[in-house]
């Protein structure tokens, strides 16, 4: 597995930024150009079912940010449920 050149070790499928982690998956169409995205976002849409609709954001039921449990994460509507 290590011969792969896609091999990635643990260490470098996520990474920290701020106080959120962030998740090495490439092939996610909302991934940066480095290949991470938001791990809450991975979690939420795997719960899910879908990925989330431009139009909608992540909200985290308990208020904290870094804990991006499934049971912490639920779907909004931004122009709807987001204060402005």
């Amino acid at each position: 597995m290590k011969d792969n050149p896609s091999f990635l070790s643990e260490k470098r499928q996520q990474k920290t930024w701020g106080d959120r982690v962030w998740q090495f998956v490439p092939e996610h169409p909302k991934a940066g150009a480095d290949g991470y995205v938001l791990r809450a976002r991975v979690r939420l849409e795997a719960r899910l079912g879908r990925q989330l609709a431009d139009s909608e954001v992540i909200r985290f039921v308990d208020g904290n940010a870094s804990n991006d449990n499934a049971e912490n994460l639920d779907v909004r509507e931004w122009h709807r449920d987001v204060p402005q």
